[in-house]
């Protein structure tokens, strides 16, 4: 029954799963059909629950899908029966299966290498420690100066650290670029998305149990955990699980795009600008729940997506009809379906002109400037009232018009010791300065009357 009524809901809405889907990539070429665990997440996205073993059944009897299955069943893959050439199917199957196993027995390899190496070094350690010789006898004292220890060699934990971390450094290091290069030039990937933005980029993925992380020789229960161990990517979970890259060249290029194409909905090019900041945050054709999108959006650009776009988004994607962001609409949820600037299938303006122009400015973004908030700037040289160098005349500066009270004022507010904690001081600020901006400094920064300022 419940897979009856599975097979009944993807068939009445088969174009819209299969086109929030990513197709199978597979030594850069793209294939017209689909892995299964890839299917599951977009009819997830829907809002609809099932399992995947039921998913996996109704697939196989939907007449207008060809199903081939995999030893792992996310591996499956499906398509449907008019477009899939079935001998290419089982080809592209037999070679990733292949490539599965080819790396498990090296994994496999490897590990019986490790474990015969450090069985080896144990039982030298062993030899070794049995020789280990104290020189003192009981009489002795243990400050006295006439004894020796004769030491043993290093722990295992620190000869296999010294022994392995070079080559397990430099193996991160490779997926550490990989990946980086999978995100190009988009800072969000959905973390069920990862393996596929690696394949689309490389050819292949990378499998989680068989890499290292930063940490020597530490051990990771989920993808997730050994996600969180990468310190250029930023772990966040709304109602789906999404890396955020955050290397500072990619934290620069999101500012240097909302510097560039954050306007008002009264510009003549909003829709264009907005789209593409939109459509610019993912770096692969993604289906993600309505809701998340929101605080995306403001995780990427620090701003909420509603005061940037004046209104609601889904009155944006009904308003523009745009093909590279598309709203999904289910029984009890939304999602969105977005196709990131750049893609292969990505729907150009219509106008020539326009995409020109926000080409040229995605080329030129590089150059665009963004101002640091920090600032060294003091307060005393805003009010034109630094001390002079040693050496310098300080004929009409601040010195010559100051009284030596005011000076000692000056000294103790420029310690920046918090107000409530300082001793009252039994100086206070001449009447001629009251409301100018020097007695307000004094005033905020010098506890001369037990009181807080209010400035």
């Amino acid at each position: 029954m419940i897979v009856h009524k599975i097979k009944c809901i993807i068939q009445s809405k088969l174009n819209q799963i299969l086109a929030g889907a990513q197709p199978v990539v597979y030594n850069g070429t793209e294939y017209p059909f689909y892995f299964v665990d890839e299917l599951f997440t977009t009819y997830s996205a829907m809002g609809e629950r099932c399992f995947l073993q039921d998913f996996l059944e109704a697939l196989e009897q939907c007449e207008d899908l060809l199903l081939l299955k995999s030893k792992n069943t996310r591996h499956s893959i499906v398509g449907e029966k008019k477009k899939v050439d079935k001998r290419q199917a089982l080809q592209v199957l037999e070679a990733i299966e292949n490539r599965d196993v080819g790396l498990e027995r090296k994994i496999v390899k490897e590990i019986k290498q490790n474990v015969s190496i450090q069985e080896h070094k144990t039982n030298k350690i062993e030899r070794q420690t049995k020789r280990l010789v104290f020189d003192y006898s009981d009489d002795d004292s243990l400050s006295s100066e006439f004894y020796e220890v004769k030491t043993g060699p290093k722990s295992l934990a620190e000869r296999l650290s010294a022994a392995g971390s070079t080559s397990h450094q430099a193996k991160f290091a490779e997926l550490r670029e990989r990946m980086i290069s999978a995100f190009g030039e988009h800072p969000v990937l959905p973390i069920s998305s990862l393996n596929m933005a690696l394949c689309k980029k490389h050819g292949i993925g990378f499998d989680w149990k068989t890499y290292p992380c930063e940490i020597y020789r530490h051990k990771h229960g989920t993808l997730k955990k050994f996600l969180f161990c990468c310190k250029f990517l930023k772990v966040v979970t709304f109602r789906t699980t999404y890396l955020i890259l955050i290397t500072p060249e990619m934290t620069q290029l999101c500012q240097k795009r909302i510097l560039t194409y954050a306007v008002p909905p009264s510009h003549p090019k909003f829709r264009f600008y907005a789209e593409l900041l939109l459509t610019s945050i993912f770096a692969i054709r993604v289906t993600v729940p309505y809701e998340d999108f929101y605080d995306i959006f403001k995780a990427v650009y620090f701003r909420e997506l509603e005061g940037f776009l004046g209104m609601k988004l889904k009155k944006f994607i009904a308003m523009y009809k745009s093909p590279n962001i598309q709203l999904l609409q289910a029984r009890d949820s939304q999602s969105v379906t977005v196709v990131p600037f750049g893609d292969e299938s990505y729907t150009n303006y219509t106008n020539v002109n326009v995409y020109d122009e926000i080409v040229k400015m995605e080329r030129n973004i590089e150059k665009v400037h963004v101002h640091k908030n920090e600032t060294d700037v003091s307060v005393l040289d805003v009010l034109g009232m630094k001390k002079k160098p040693v050496g310098e005349s300080n004929q009409g500066g601040w010195k010559d018009s100051l009284s030596d009270k005011m000076k000692q004022l000056v000294c103790i507010a420029d310690m920046n010791i918090p107000k409530r904690i300082q001793v009252q001081s039994n100086l206070k600020v001449d009447k001629e300065r009251e409301y100018d901006d020097l007695w307000k400094y004094l005033v905020v920064g010098v506890n001369t009357d037990n009181k807080r300022a209010y400035l």
